[in-house]
């Protein structure tokens, strides 16, 4: 018998609790995962979703579990707004000018001061929305909402760890993050002898990068069919014509293909997994990484044919009459994993590299062949 996605939850969060040795009421469990799953299963998410949540959580200790669970719950720009019933939380703690969204001066409690300093974040600043405003309200979220079951060391951890998942970026970014877990242990937790904050800081940054390397782990795919299977849904997500399915333009498609392509080309493997402390080790960093530009390689390879292709048919079109639904076009077919132009998968049945590329391109479906099962 299979689970539903919001009792994965709830068991994901009872058995961090237990492992944590923290004794969290059933009826309270239950309301935390609810506000989880509604976040995540909004109908605008298809790669941010519950899913992606329980790939991530998978081998993680219990306080980066709890982090997991929280690290995707805020994707403003995706969802045009807060996630249910945090907006009594959020309000308090940002406020949108000119559309932007800044932080107050002073910051409403010592929670959101905590996490504006692991963050990096200071009073009356803006909030990049694709540099941490998301994770940073996440972690807001998260803390706001465990503070009365754990202590504030584990608060710090869980938002150290949120913080680690923004992603793509360099080593400065894992050594800054390590200095304020410091900092922050120092002022809140009194710990000022080095043989106290070593350990803890270590512990911390030790959860704050498994998190991080767990979330973009997608990019070590043995096989390149799953990475653009993700890669996919990732196009569909964040491009809002296309979940119009029959409707968006050949104009629409292209764009977004374009998009991705260009994010992708700029994208240096090295920027993909990170390290603390020879966590995880050189070798299998550098293993992490070579996968990581391998994919990267493949599907911008991939991502060229496809904007060939597309190219060839938005021409004609513009030629016989103008830009149309790309239907006009292909028409509407049904992929081995029921979406029209966009498939999906799952990690249990990744979509088969033929789906996604014309049979012509075999060069493509031999090197995906040729991966380990």
């Amino acid at each position: 018998m299979s689970h539903s996605r919001i009792n994965r939850i709830v068991h994901i969060f009872s058995e961090s609790f237990k492992q944590m040795s923290v004794d969290v009421p059933m009826p309270d469990i239950e309301r935390l995962a609810i506000l989880v799953h509604r976040a995540m299963e909004n109908t605008t998410r298809k790669y941010h979703t519950a899913d992606h949540v329980f790939q991530v959580c998978e081998g993680l200790q219990p306080r980066a579990q709890l982090a997991a669970l929280f690290h995707d719950l805020v994707y403003y720009q995706l969802d045009w707004g807060f996630p249910q019933h945090t907006g009594a939380i959020l309000n308090h703690v940002c406020q949108l000018k000119n559309n932007e969204f800044t932080l107050p001066d002073p910051l409403p409690n010592q929670l959101v001061s905590m996490c504006a300093a692991l963050f990096s974040f200071t009073p009356s600043g803006v909030l990049p929305p694709h540099g941490g405003m998301n994770e940073f309200l996440s972690a807001v979220v998260a803390v706001t909402l465990l503070k009365p079951w754990l202590p504030l060391s584990d608060l710090i951890a869980i938002a150290a760890c949120i913080e680690a998942t923004i992603p793509f970026r360099g080593k400065a970014a894992t050594q800054q993050l390590a200095e304020q877990v410091h900092q922050q242990s120092r002022q809140l937790l009194g710990m000022h002898d080095i043989e106290i904050y070593g350990p803890y800081v270590n512990e911390v940054m030790q959860d704050a990068i498994n998190l991080s390397n767990q979330d973009v782990m997608g990019f070590a795919q043995s096989r390149p069919s799953v990475f653009l299977s993700s890669t996919w849904l990732l196009i569909e997500e964040s491009n809002i014509p296309l979940n119009a399915v029959g409707a968006y333009t050949l104009q629409d498609y292209r764009a977004a293909l374009l998009r991705m392509e260009t994010f992708l080309q700029r994208l240096k493997g090295e920027a993909v997994f990170h390290q603390y402390k020879q966590q995880p080790s050189d070798e299998t960093l550098k293993l992490l990484q070579t996968a990581a530009r391998s994919n990267i390689c493949f599907a911008c390879d991939f991502l060229a044919i496809k904007l060939t292709t597309i190219a060839m048919l938005e021409a004609i079109a513009i030629a016989t009459g103008g830009d149309g639904p790309i239907s006009m076009f292909l028409g509407i077919y049904t992929t081995a994993v029921a979406s029209p132009y966009v498939p999906k998968t799952t990690c249990q049945k990744p979509t088969p590299l033929r789906i996604f590329i014309p049979s012509y391109c075999t060069f493509l479906i031999k090197a995906d062949q040729k991966k380990p099962r």
